[in-house]
């Protein structure tokens, strides 16, 4: 919650118009093992054959910053996410950090 509400007031003073612009046309929250699915099959089919812009955490985090502010700034940045389950995501303690952040954005 904390870092949501960091992240929030940090951007407050960027303009935003009524329509909000969004950098990514989705977040991409997958567990390291899902990787090779993701990067093989996900990101072929939806950015070159669907032409949308994705936010992966390999390519579009930014080095240095912190991980839950990658991730809070990733999720607010995209108009949607989608989370690949499968068992490991579920064990994952950041995998979960993702999904509750995306869960509380969209309330």
């Amino acid at each position: 919650m904390y870092y949501m509400t960091k992240n929030k007031y940090q951007n407050l003073s960027r303009k935003q118009s009524d329509d909000e612009q969004y950098e990514y046309d989705a977040f991409i929250s997958y567990e390291e093992e899902d990787a090779a699915f993701v990067h093989n099959h996900l990101l072929l089919n939806l950015e070159e054959d669907a032409k949308l812009k994705l936010c992966i955490h390999k390519r579009d985090f930014q080095p240095g910053k912190d991980i839950s502010e990658n991730i809070t700034s990733g999720i607010r940045n995209s108009r949607n996410v989608v989370a690949i389950l499968s068992q490991t995501y579920l064990e994952s303690y950041w995998c979960l950090f993702e999904y509750k952040m995306a869960r509380m954005e969209s309330i």
